[in-house]
């Protein structure tokens, strides 16, 4: 997990539970030719927990995939599993050799889960130091607290670390949005999503 996303989900006060998601492009290899797939997300093992969503086929991830020696696996959406494997139940389990890598499919969603838009996802494992961070924010408190208590440690973090993924204090804010329904199918309400603004980043994708 990033070292900034582990600060936020560490110091804040205003979350119950955080997640975080980025998106990812793969190869794949059929053994006949070699093609990118669709637009997909890594995200932390606790995702689709904290989405309150079931698989359809298998399971999702656990705490161990999120291991950067675990055996890698991933979970597929629905609509793609249709498109371009005919929704044949036999795949799951299967090895497919992602990146050059082999990697299991441990899992199918349901039709009506679709986050992040992602056609595939992959427990997060590296130590990237970009992305997007969500969070369920705990009874009571206002978006514009979530607000000033993640500006807060995300400056913190960037006077401890002026070489990471934060610019200059005076040329970002960290502001915090409420989810729409729509990204996860109205499985989850009272959620945040924050978003970078400054002049080098441009806003993240819903």
């Amino acid at each position: 997990m990033p070292d900034e996303t582990r600060a936020f989900r560490e110091q804040n006060h205003v979350f119950e539970e955080t997640i975080a998601y980025h998106g990812i492009r793969l190869q794949y290899d059929d053994g006949k030719s070699i093609r990118y797939w669709p637009w997909g997300e890594t995200v932390t093992t606790n995702t689709f927990e904290f989405l309150g969503v079931a698989p359809l086929l298998g399971r999702t991830f656990s705490q161990e995939d999120g291991r950067a020696d675990a055996p890698p696996v991933f979970v597929m959406n629905y609509h793609f599993w249709q498109s371009e494997f005919g929704g044949d139940p036999k795949i799951l389990n299967t090895i497919f050799i992602l990146n050059g890598k082999p990697t299991t499919l441990v899992g199918i969603m349901p039709q009506r889960f679709n986050a992040f838009r992602a056609n595939f996802w992959l427990p997060m494992t590296d130590g990237r130091s970009d992305g997007s961070v969500m969070g369920r924010l705990k009874q009571g408190v206002s978006v514009q607290a979530a607000g000033t208590d993640l500006d807060a440690i995300a400056h913190r973090y960037q006077k401890a670390n002026p070489g990471g993924p934060f610019p200059l204090p005076e040329q970002f804010a960290i502001v915090p949005q409420t989810l729409l329904d729509s990204l996860i199918g109205g499985f989850k309400k009272n959620a945040v999503r924050l978003a970078r603004r400054c002049p080098a980043f441009a806003p993240d994708r819903l």
